[in-house]
């Protein structure tokens, strides 16, 4: 549901059936119920990480080159709840109480990752754990004079110190 940016079951009444049902491997989606119910097994047994790490892996072997963009997106808070701090919101040209998630794409777009930032995190911090989470699954080691990976992001990480 993620990678395709659908953000809580009752979103799937709003998708073609077959469609979603071809990248579960089914016919057709399951009913929201029915879905919920699934989300709920599979989320006890908390193999979440292991899941990601084995689609990661698969989805970096096919890469013809390691190029991944990594970008922070608002998420608005509307609730009461808590007091988050200020983000600048460029859809809406004000500032308004939120977190960021950075998401980290491949050349052609295809998300890979979110990374859910801390209350006040800065895409800095999110890059340096976006490093540590790509190393740990790239097994290859590059020839010698070629990077790794390439992380390409934009002018909010820019500090010329961290670069050395």
């Amino acid at each position: 549901m993620a990678l395709c940016r659908i953000k809580n079951p009752e979103q799937l009444k709003k998708h073609s059936p077959g469609e979603l049902g071809k990248l579960l491997g089914l016919d057709r989606i399951p009913q929201v119920e029915h879905f919920r119910t699934k989300l709920k097994q599979i989320t006890d047994q908390s193999k979440k990480d292991e899941l990601h790490s084995v689609l990661f892996q698969s989805w970096v072997e096919q890469m013809p080159q390691m190029f991944f963009y990594i970008d922070g997106h608002v998420l608005v808070y509307h609730g009461d709840k808590t007091n988050l701090p200020k983000r600048f919101v460029s859809r809406e040209k004000l500032c308004l109480s939120g977190t960021t998630e950075f998401w980290i794409n491949d050349q052609s777009g295809l998300p890979f990752m979110v990374i859910t930032g801390e209350l006040n995190e800065k895409l800095k911090v999110a890059i340096e754990q976006a490093i540590s989470q790509i190393k740990s699954v790239i097994a290859t080691t590059p020839k010698v004079g070629e990077p790794l990976f390439t992380l390409v992001f934009d002018r909010e990480a820019y500090e010329p110190d961290w670069f050395i």
